[in-house]
């Protein structure tokens, strides 16, 4: 041991050298793993939905097992929802993920970082969301996760309809017809006093787009499709086997006063207030409406049921509000938020939403309770739920209107408003 040779030595030495190498690379490996798996994912959502029901899930991810997440959910009013979204991206200051409503999904394309079918195949999604999310499907990825649905059903006045000697509500449009010749009263100078069903106008027919939208989807219009490059839309609303003027005759007639379903007219009050003052016998409204309707007029005996569908149509169903969680392309983490999206609408999460709202489930897989005689009418609806690509809200609430009171006032034929109607919407079209 006294005698080292040299070449002992420098063996000892390299020996030596490679032990510190490795044990330095081992700790700056075992370092970097550690931090991966400790890595917090911080991401803050926009979205209209109630801030409560919202949280609900939020709180849930964060508070579970597994990668840390935290989340910051802001609700923001409809209104200004599409300045505010475009003034915080262009000052950087905007959100990671948006909530959408369907008929805001054109207007935003181009802010959207679509998921890639790797992190999101196009199997798992079909199989798990309602029918009416393969809107916010395209060849890139999946443009936005539904989150909440929302669907137009039917609510009816039991009181009415008991006193007219009606024990059912209607289950197709054609038989709206014998409901508004018995249900419609009216005084001796004309003017309705009770009304059957809120029909023809526009102004003061809460969600008249919507049914009248309704309407055309089951006829098998689709309104607007996707164009070749899923960029923008093609707007086919005068493109039906069944002509969309027969659809709009059949919706104002009820506000012509010389037919026999005269209904309604523009001198009553929103169509909400008359059904909640037990004056009209029925009214579609959205799910998300019962809440208010029942707290506006808690003694108000009505139940719910399905919105009438085409007894000839080749489409059933009603219309759904869908809302999907989308990317933002100007979020600093885009993999951490697809993980958020992920977590936010897996089944247990949509059931804690489901819960929250008293919303139908977005998700095929999510069950409801058979208790709630509602939630069952709101789920079925959801399955059977339908929705069109708005180019521009805005546009199309002023397009609707003017086809609509164009034909009420007598200044155009049918054919003529759905044209026009049709320009409206193609003319503002993202291009």
């Amino acid at each position: 041991m006294k005698n080292i040779s040299i070449f002992q030595l420098v063996v000892l030495c390299i020996f030596g050298l490679f032990i510190g190498v490795g044990t330095i690379i081992l700790t700056i490996y075992s370092n970097k793993g550690g931090n991966q798996a400790t890595k917090q994912i911080s991401v803050t959502i926009w979205g209209t939905l109630d801030t409560n029901a919202v949280r609900s899930v939020t709180n849930q991810i964060q508070q579970g097992g597994g990668q840390k997440m935290r989340i910051t959910y802001v609700q923001k009013s409809e209104k200004t929802f599409e300045s505010d979204l475009a003034e915080a991206i262009a000052t950087e200051v905007g959100p990671d993920i948006v909530l959408l409503r369907q008929d805001s999904l054109v207007s935003n394309l181009a802010k959207l970082s679509p998921i890639s079918y790797d992190l999101y195949p196009a199997r798992d999604y079909r199989d798990s969301f309602i029918e009416e999310s393969e809107l916010f499907v395209a060849p890139l990825g999946i443009l936005a996760v539904p989150f909440a649905i929302d669907p137009l059903v039917m609510y009816w006045n039991r009181d009415l309809f008991s006193r007219a000697g009606l024990a059912n509500p209607p289950r197709y449009w054609d038989e709206v017809f014998a409901l508004a010749e018995g249900l419609t009263k009216q005084d001796a100078s004309g003017a309705i006093t009770q009304s059957a069903v809120a029909l023809g106008n526009y102004d003061n027919i809460t969600n008249a787009k919507e049914i009248l939208s309704v309407m055309l989807l089951q006829s098998g219009n689709k309104i607007t499709t996707w164009n070749d490059k899923f960029t923008s839309i093609n707007v086919v609303l005068t493109q039906s086997s069944v002509p969309a003027e027969s659809v709009l005759s059949f919706y104002t007639q009820f506000s012509d006063p010389r037919k026999p379903v005269f209904s309604w007219s523009r001198a009553l009050l929103d169509s909400q207030s008359v059904f909640l003052s037990n004056r009209l016998g029925i009214y579609f409204g959205f799910a998300s409406e019962l809440k208010g309707i029942r707290e506006k007029s808690p003694n108000l005996n009505f139940d719910i049921t399905y919105v009438p569908q085409s007894r000839n149509g080749p489409v059933s169903g009603t219309m759904g509000r869908l809302y999907g969680m989308a990317v933002l392309k100007s979020s600093p983490d885009i993999l951490g938020s697809v993980e958020v999206i992920k977590a936010l609408t897996s089944a247990k999460a949509i059931a804690s939403f489901v819960s929250a709202s008293g919303l139908p489930p977005v998700r095929k897989d999510v069950k409801v309770s058979a208790g709630d005689p509602y939630q069952a009418i709101f789920s079925q609806s959801a399955l059977v739920s339908h929705g069109w690509l708005d180019p521009n809200r805005t546009v199309s609430d002023a397009a609707f209107k003017d086809m609509i009171e164009s034909v009420v006032s007598g200044f155009t034929t049918p054919a003529d408003a759905m044209s026009q109607a049709a320009q409206q919407l193609r003319y503002n079209a993202p291009r």
